[in-house]
This record gives C-alpha cells, sequence and structure tokens, in this order.
C-alpha cells in the first residue's frame, strides 16, 4: 500500500498534542517550528526536524506539543512516516542525529574513568536477596540455603568462599529459576575476587538469555563497575546486523579505509575518541576492557560484525578497546561517510539504526548512574 503523507496547518500557540497522548500521526516540520514541552526542559524542532522521534518507539508523546508561528507540517501513520524516511535521505540523516543526541544526553553523565563503587552495588543487591527469592522462587530442597550461603559471604567480602558457595549451587541447581539471580552475584564475587574474564563471561551469559529482566536491569549496574558505558547498551539491546551485500560494498566504498590487523593489534582504543565504525569482514576481533590486573574479554565479533556505530553517532570516548584475535581485515568507516552510506543507498539499516538508538533512550530497564 502506498504511504500517505498529508500537510497541516497550524496557527501560532496551538497545541498540537498533549503529553503521554497516544500518537497515531508522526510529523515532519515543512515550515515554521513546534516545542516539545516537557518537565522543565524544551525541545525546539524546525524545518526538515522529525518531530518527538521517541514517540516512534513509545507510541506516546513525550510532552505537549505547540506550534511556534504559523506552522506547517507534513505528517502520517508510523508505517507513512517509516516509507517517507526510506525515500528522504536528508530527514533520516536529521533524525539519526537527532536520537544521538537523545543518546547522549541520557547516558552522556557516565564520564571516562568513572565506575559504579563495588561495595555500594554489592550492599544494594544484598539487600534485595529476599526479593529476588519471592520473584525467582526455588523449586528444589536445599537450594534457597545454599543461596543465602553464597549472598552472606558475599556481603562479609569472602569472595573464594561466595565464588564456591555459588558454583555449588549451580552445579546442582542450574535449571531452577533462583539460578539467575545467583549468576548475578557470581559474577559479582568473581569480580570482587578481580577474576574479571569469569565476571564478563557469567554476565554475557545471563544476558544472553534474557536482556529484559530484573536480573538484567542490575546486570547493568555490575556492568558499570567494569566501567563499561555505551558498550553495556550494546550488550542489553544486542549488536546492529547488516545484509551480506552491505559488507560486499562496503571495501568499494570511497573515502572507507579497509586495513589489515595481526593477531593481537589494537583497531579502536580505549578513552580515545570515538570517531569511526568498524566492520569485520575477515577474521575475529574480541572486546575487552582495561581492569586493575590488565585485561579481560568482554564479547568476540566475528566476520560481518560491526561495532561503535552508537559510540561514534554520539561523539563518546572508546569504553573498550576492540583487539584482532587472528589475523583480520577491518574496514574503518567515519560517522559523516556512513551517515550517507545508511542514508541513501541502505535507508532500511538506516532506519533499523534509528530505532535501535531510539529504543535504548526509552528504555527503562537500563540503569542510569
Amino acid at each position: 500500500m502506498k504511504s500517505v503523507i498529508q500537510k497541516f496547518a497550524f496557527k501560532p500557540d496551538t497545541r498540537i498534542v498533549r503529553k503521554h497522548q497516544t500518537v497515531s500521526l508522526f510529523y515532519v516540520v515543512q515550515s515554521g517550528g513546534v516545542v516539545l514541552k516537557y518537565g522543565d526542559a524544551n525541545e525546539i524542532y524546525m524545518t526538515g526536524d522529525f518531530v518527538d522521534p521517541m514517540s516512534l518507539v513509545t507510541n506516546k508523546a513525550s510532552g505537549d506539543i505547540y506550534s511556534i508561528g504559523t506552522t506547517m507540517l507534513i505528517g502520517g501513520t508510523a508505517s507513512d512516516i517509516r516509507d517517507y524516511m526510506i525515500s528522504s535521505p536528508e530527514l533520516l540523516s536529521r533524525a539519526l542525529i537527532q536520537a544521538a543526541r537523545y543518546f547522549k544526553k541520557r547516558f552522556g553523565r557516565i564520564e571516562a574513568n568513572t565506575s559504579v563503587d563495588l561495595d555500594s552495588v554489592i550492599s544494594e543487591l544484598v539487600g534485595k536477596k529476599q526479593k529476588f527469592v519471592s520473584k525467582y522462587p526455588p523449586i528444589l530442597f536445599g537450594e534457597k540455603a545454599l543461596y543465602r550461603r553464597g549472598v552472606k559471604f558475599l556481603e562479609l567480602k569472602e569472595a573464594e568462599q561466595a565464588s564456591v558457595a555459588f558454583a555449588e549451587y549451580l552445579e546442582q541447581f542450574s535449571n531452577s529459576p533462583l539460578a539467575r539471580p545467583v549468576r548475578m552475584y557470581f559474577a559479582l564475587a568473581r569480580i570482587l575476587s578481580r577474576a574479571y574474564d569469569s565476571a564478563a563471561e557469567i554476565m554475557m551469559t545471563v544476558l544472553a538469555e534474557n536482556s529484559a529482566d530484573v536480573v538484567a536491569r542490575y546486570i547493568h549496574k555490575v556492568m558499570g563497575v567494569l566501567g563499561l558505558r555505551d558498550t553495556r547498551i550494546l550488550f542489553l539491546k544486542g549488536f546492529i546486523e547488516y545484509p551480506e551485500d552491505f559488507f560486499s560494498m562496503l571495501p568499494l566504498e570511497p573515502r572507507v579505509v579497509s586495513l589489515k590487523f595481526e593477531k593481537d593489534q589494537v583497531v579502536l582504543e580505549e578513552e580515545k575518541r570515538a570517531d569511526r565504525i568498524a566492520f569485520i569482514v575477515s577474521g575475529k576481533a574480541g572486546i575487552i576492557k582495561k581492569g586493575k590486573e590488565g585485561v579481560f574479554l568482554l564479547s568476540e565479533l566475528k566476520r560481518n560484525c560491526s561495532f561503535g556505530e552508537v559510540h561514534a553517532l554520539s561523539g563518546s570516548l572508546w569504553d573498550v578497546t576492540l583487539v584482532a584475535r587472528s589475523e583480520s581485515r577491518v574496514v574503518l568507516v567515519s560517522e559523516e561517510v556512513f551517515l550517507k552510506m545508511v542514508t541513501t543507498k541502505f535507508p532500511r539499516i538506516g532506519l533499523s539504526l534509528l530505532e535501535y538508538i531510539l529504543a535504548a533512550c526509552s528504555d527503562g530497564s537500563i540503569p542510569v548512574p
């Protein structure tokens, strides 16, 4: 069905949408402007801007929207506006930049070299031990006693004894609902022991099973102990996927850099400015984090994987290091070139990326320090 985009004219200071109203029409400013009012903050949209992008994933107006002067908007249903953006590279590019700005506003308070305090996280989660029992009830005799023993050792900062208790629990009761919070506590115990590789592996397992429940929310708080910022969002929302033809065309694009990396060679370095996106076209790369006792592996990226879209678009610093895990070829693409590619040649990828970023910004399950 062909999309239907309509024109709407508004007199000055007209309320167009009410806060929290279910949105049925989505607007782009054609002339004039609108202001989105929420709390004590205002967001102004002028000619060419997509109004209240967050509503595209929440289906609710983020605030009251008023016209500024005589204003002309074009609009349509969610399906209509998506089709319109796919056919309008400039609009899609502006919307992506807007979304990246929202991302930075929400998560940008986490500064470089700042991590969540381990003792405070342990104290908070130990205090919730009974709530986890209620939400993830044990099903077999002996579970609860072993669970409580491990949590008590963790509270006393007896990391090795806690690790032994949690490992014993998981050996016996790995299929129990309570095993999920146990793995979270186990990861904390491994961090306390400075066994960061082990902690990271446990956390990745928990998120792979379910990235949207209460335990996943606290896993992201635990990740803050390791100093993870933007990258933890990727572990919650998943990595962005691209079709095969995107990778086929990538090395042929002008103004991209295709480099060969030997095993253990650094591709992107922690705390440097994120000014490019990495695409693994052959070999594999590891996402590693520097800890007090050295470096540890968080995840591994294989052929036809990417890393850094959200980091680069939001203008942040790398919170991890990307290292070749074998002889690899990596294509490095600047933010400018990437935006042009995903809005002109692969607009459906651009639209998917837009909704990915907006979904992360609107996800209340992601804790923000």
